[in-house]
């Protein structure tokens, strides 16, 4: 490798590892890191003639959903809004081949990028705590509602950044293990911290996707397994204080939820999830009846929804807005914009996580060489997190949110080729 080379790998890998404080910005410095990261690796991989990292199923296969985004926005209505979205949506996947080839030829960056995620959560936890406290951010910007906002932004995204990284930290901390008594002081304070913290941003969507992706952990992993369940109990404790003794928290978390779902007594009927949610879900499959095959074009619910009545599919008029950016369900969004095409595209997604969840359950039990290891589970869960279908959820196609998806994805992908020895 030349000094040439040398150079270029230290400026991607410092990119990357701004990752983790860029998120914590909102989606702009997060949106212009992964394109130079994308154009930077691109650029690497063929100079050095690196095709390897396309050359496999996986990459090929986000390669064809990036081209097929790409036609769908051309035959939509509103070609030009939709291409926005879909015409350099391969950029996200060209980021997570950057993290893998950083993994392959970068010993040190692991560690750094660990040690990036591990300063960020401290700094989300001490900003999250601070803003509960005193009502803003240390900026002096106060929430439109309840939620924490990111540290350096308007948005109030705080508890999706530590419950969708939550895995990956988890898996990391796994993979640089040690018996040192700092250490369990550290990831002790951070599991219980996190888990408190996103109680307390208000995002109950975070709350249930932290709740699932430890439950998920703690069944099958190794490594931490007793650490992470005694953190839980005494995260659950502390948050059941905080229930009882602070009424506006428990009242956001629970109440309104429940509220919501109409589970509460008066309530007409169960809700699916909320009304509004219910409102956006029916818009969204009356789009996707409009044109079954192809959906009405990649993130152009918002242009279509004022043309599609909840009272076309239920028969039943509501008074509620049907419009927004996004349905806040992926799949129905998917059906609805891209339609069964794009929708049996994420499916395959689903299809192999599935597949590989079985393997590792049937060889556990039989007492094989199990396919998974602790990291690669901790991964998973990332990615369980993003496609969960029953909470609400962000726009598909929004850049914030990809990063969270894709950034996971270049570790499984330098993880599961190494151990099949397929690179």
């Amino acid at each position: 490798m030349t000094n040439f080379d040398i150079s270029y790998n230290y400026f991607l890998s410092f990119l990357i590892i701004l990752i983790p404080l860029a998120l914590l910005t909102g989606p702009a410095l997060p949106d212009v890191i992964v394109s130079l990261t994308a154009l930077l690796f691109l650029f690497i991989s063929i100079k050095n003639q690196e095709y390897k990292y396309y050359n496999n199923f996986i990459s090929k296969f986000f390669l064809v959903l990036c081209l097929f985004f790409i036609i769908n926005s051309l035959m939509s209505e509103f070609a030009y809004f939709s291409l926005r979205s879909s015409l350099f949506y391969f950029r996200f996947i060209l980021f997570s081949l950057a993290v893998w080839y950083l993994l392959d030829n970068e010993k040190n960056f692991l560690k750094y990028f660990l040690y990036s995620l591990i300063i960020c959560y401290f700094i989300a936890i001490g900003s999250g705590l601070y803003q509960y406290l005193y009502g803003e951010t240390i900026f002096g910007v106060v929430s439109p509602n309840t939620r924490l906002l990111l540290l350096f932004s308007d948005n109030a995204a705080l508890g999706h950044f530590l419950s969708r990284l939550f895995p990956l930290l988890v898996g990391l901390l796994i993979i640089n293990f040690s018996n040192s008594i700092k250490y369990y002081f550290l990831v002790f304070f951070l599991f219980i911290s996190t888990d408190v913290l996103v109680y307390l941003s208000g995002e109950r969507t975070s709350l249930a996707l932290m709740l699932m992706a430890s439950l998920f952990i703690l069944i099958f992993m190794s490594k931490l397994k007793l650490f992470r369940l005694i953190s839980l109990a005494f995260s659950i404790l502390i948050i059941v204080l905080i229930s009882i003794y602070v009424p506006e928290v428990r009242e956001r978390n629970i109440d309104n939820t429940m509220q919501q779902l109409g589970v509460v007594e008066g309530s007409e009927k169960i809700n699916i999830f909320s009304n509004v949610h219910e409102t956006y879900i029916y818009t969204g499959l009356g789009m996707f009846k409009e044109n079954p095959l192809m959906g009405l074009g990649a993130n152009n619910y918002r242009n279509y929804c004022h043309d599609y009545n909840p009272h076309v599919v239920t028969g039943v008029s509501s008074s509620i807005d049907p419009c927004n950016t996004h349905p806040h369900n992926i799949y129905i969004q998917l059906l609805a914009e891209t339609g069964i095409l794009g929708f049996l595209l994420i499916m395959i997604i689903n299809y192999f996580l599935l597949k590989a969840i079985i393997i590792y359950i049937y060889k556990k039990l039989r007492g094989h060489k199990l396919n998974l290891n602790d990291f690669q589970i901790c991964l998973i869960a990332c990615f369980i997190c993003t496609l969960w279908p029953l909470l609400p959820t962000h726009n598909f196609f929004n850049n914030w949110i990809n990063i969270l998806f894709y950034l996971p994805l270049g570790f499984f992908l330098h993880s599961w080729f190494k151990a099949t020895g397929n690179e």
